[in-house]
């Protein structure tokens, strides 16, 4: 007999870590962003005020999973609250997923169902479930069963590099010619006649390093216009605290160009489970003509096959040009989408401009 408990403070969260590394191992989902350091890191600054929906599944007292989820309030026309169940940590983590230990299939049903039944809510949309998670047959499977329109489909594409005893030389040869070669050719000319060097931050103070590639991130994001998330203060102490308990664990990476002993670009990356992630740069846009992040990232994937550092290098979520000049390697990250049809969010849902208004039989 499955039961399910609810966990939504953050202090029984946090006592709970041993269990849940113990699950994660076994999950067959293991990834850095499903972590308990991770998720604490999240919820302890920038998923303050959230409200937490983390369900523990238990047989027989013995403890069989868990849900990482959260629910959320929108503002539809920026007035009609809207609550959503979406993945804990969404839209920060770029790879979500269920920890499951076993039976699968019946776990999996008796979480729908136990979210239809318990909590009120006007979608179920869950982000980034690689296609390889060892829950996605069962998710196929069960979805259709249901008496309600769902949608599971692609959502984003994450692009990877296999490194484990390939040749650098050989890989590089395979990479555009019009794009990476080209490019790279210029950029060994300009470097050739400049004192430059790639650095990897080493310290324990997260404070040491957070001005750096702050102001390297926003220098980037005003090139392009947009808003850096550094500019936020819950965005700050949210890295401050990843670093910590990440580099506690040897999982964080920090590398910057240096030229001239100035920093210039910056990339924070984590290392697990002999997969390198790609996951937050930000360059100097006096330097622009350099192109230095990208001639940081040519260096550390030089330096990861020659070593073979690395069994992966791995781009992380979202499809790019840059990403795809580089490798022709992805897979898919799927999305669960439902919207409820019943109560007050069943009309509201069917007047709701969506753009799966189809699919989904909501007309």
């Amino acid at each position: 007999m499955l039961q399910v408990e609810r966990i939504s403070k953050l202090t029984e969260f946090e006592s709970l870590k041993g269990e849940w590394d113990q699950v994660l191992a076994f999950s067959g989902s293991d990834n850095v962003h499903l972590t308990h350091e991770w998720f604490t890191s999240w919820a302890a600054t920038l998923g303050e005020g959230k409200e937490l929906l983390i369900l523990r599944f238990k047989e027989n007292n013995e403890t069989i999973g868990f849900a990482p989820l959260m629910i959320r309030t929108i503002y539809l026309k920026g007035l009609i609250p809207y609550r959503q169940i979406v993945f804990l940590a969404d839209p920060e983590s770029d790879f979500a997923d269920f920890l499951f230990t076993k039976n699968r299939f019946e776990v999996i049903q008796c979480l729908f169902n136990h979210l239809f039944k318990e909590y009120s809510w006007g979608e179920l949309c869950l982000h980034t479930i690689p296609e390889s998670s060892p829950n996605f047959t069962a998710i196929q499977s069960i979805l259709p069963k249901m008496s309600t329109p769902y949608e599971f489909s692609p959502h984003s594409q994450c692009y990877f590099i296999p490194i484990k005893q390939q040749n650098w030389d050989e890989f590089y040869q395979g990479t555009s010619k019009g794009n990476i070669h080209k490019d790279m050719r210029r950029l060994k000319n300009h470097y050739s006649k400049i004192a430059w060097e790639i650095k990897e931050w080493e310290g324990q103070d997260s404070s040491s390093i957070i001005p750096t590639i702050s102001k390297l991130h926003q220098l980037s994001q005003t090139r392009k216009e947009r808003e850096s998330s550094y500019t936020k203060g819950d965005f700050i102490r949210f890295i401050e605290r990843v670093i910590v308990e990440l580099k506690r664990k040897g999982w964080i990476r920090i590398y910057s160009l240096n030229i001239e002993k100035q920093p210039v670009s910056f990339m924070l990356g984590f290392e697990y489970k002999n997969i390198f992630y790609w996951w937050n740069t930000g360059f100097d846009n006096n330097f622009k003509n350099l192109s230095p992040t990208k001639y940081l990232l040519y260096n550390l994937l030089k330096h990861g096959f020659e070593h073979q550092t690395w069994e992966e290098f791995n781009f992380m979520r979202g499809g790019s040009d840059y990403k795809s000049h580089w490798t022709a390697s992805f897979y898919n990250l799927y999305q669960i989408r439902i919207f409820n049809k019943k109560g007050a969010y069943g009309i509201l849902n069917k007047f709701r401009d969506t753009s799966n208004r189809n699919q989904l039989n909501l007309r």
